[in-house]
């Protein structure tokens, strides 16, 4: 019998037995530890309910559970590809691009790279704004020193989550280099608001379908 565990760095995902619950091992993908999830007492095998494969009610596969229903037809709770659905504010979803700040091999959908994006124009809007209003000199060379350390500490982030996005579309990272041409962040923009791809491509399963 085996057990399904899921990389939280770049989502892939993985079969192992189920003598190895509860220990860790490392992403073929990312070279990220992954903790295989544990299994309840009388877990049981899949089962074909209306020809498609479910596991039973009473298996648990914690923060890597499996996303596909359950014999009721539900998703498991635990089966979001990501932070929490429910995350009203976005604030786990912003997290989320720290946590693969360094992460250029995997994929990333539209709402972790709007979240990050709108997490950066809220952080960035009082020190702007500020900056603004001010008409002193050492107190404008002050916000103004405070944007440009925030854009560089954010670049590399940035960065990583445009080619992430990028490869969830079914796009290599070098498609980036069109932001240095004319009219090559519009279709930039175009780009990053199309939908993820379904199923898997060459840089993993998909964040939102899978």
């Amino acid at each position: 019998m085996t057990i399904i565990a899921r990389c939280d760095a770049c989502h892939q995902t993985f079969n192992v037995s189920d003598d190895k619950a509860g220990k860790k091992f490392r992403c073929k993908n990312c070279d990220q530890l992954v903790q295989v999830p544990l299994l309840a007492e009388g877990t049981e095998d899949w089962e074909i309910v209306d020809d498609q494969p479910v596991r039973s009610e009473n298996w648990y596969a914690g923060e890597a559970a499996d996303p596909r229903p359950t014999a009721k037809g539900k998703k498991l709770s635990s089966g979001h590809t990501g932070p929490v659905e429910d995350d009203m504010w976005g604030i786990n979803w912003y997290l989320e691009g720290w946590k693969n700040a360094i992460n250029f091999s995997g994929r990333a959908r539209r709402k972790e790279y709007w979240m990050f994006i709108a997490g950066n124009v809220l952080i960035l809007s009082p020190i702007v704004f500020i900056e603004s209003l001010t008409r002193d000199h050492v107190e404008s060379l002050t916000s103004m020193t405070s944007i440009m350390v925030f854009s560089f500490v954010i670049f590399i982030p940035s960065l990583s989550l445009q080619i992430r996005r990028l490869h969830d579309i079914g796009l290599s990272g070098w498609w980036y280099l069109i932001n240095f041409i004319p009219f090559g962040s519009l279709i930039m923009l175009f780009l990053s608001v199309k939908d993820s791809e379904p199923g898997t491509n060459k840089w993993g399963p998909s964040p939102k379908y899978s």
